[in-house]
């Protein structure tokens, strides 16, 4: 048995009903037509925030969404946003700006181009 599997780590903020875990969950909200999405976890995450992040990434693949996603390494959660924050580690905040900024540039252009993506 995998000792991980029963820890749900969002039950201080979402409490133990699982109908409100599901709709709180990104997943039961994928379908086609979403904007990009850039997902991140740290290499220290707890495990359920890493296989989450895995079968949010499937969900969108699989409705045709596009996504990016980056490990950081030796990040959790918590120590991403804190880079955010101070600049601590730079890798979160260059993987962010280097998304938006992508995805600006093709928006503008189909824009200029009178169409949708």
């Amino acid at each position: 048995m995998n000792a991980g599997a029963d820890i749900h780590p969002f039950a201080s903020v979402f409490g133990d009903d699982p109908e409100v875990w599901k709709q709180a969950s990104p997943l039961t909200h994928v379908r086609p037509g979403l904007p990009p999405f850039l997902l991140m976890y740290g290499s220290l995450d707890y495990c359920p925030i890493k296989q989450t992040t895995k079968e949010f990434e499937a969900a969108l693949e699989d409705n045709d969404c596009e996504v990016d996603v980056k490990k950081v390494l030796g990040r959790t959660h918590e120590t991403m946003l804190v880079d955010l924050v101070h600049g601590v580690e730079p890798k979160t905040a260059d993987a962010l700006i280097r998304f938006v900024e992508r995805h600006t540039r093709e928006a503008s252009k189909q824009d200029q181009l009178g169409g949708t993506p």
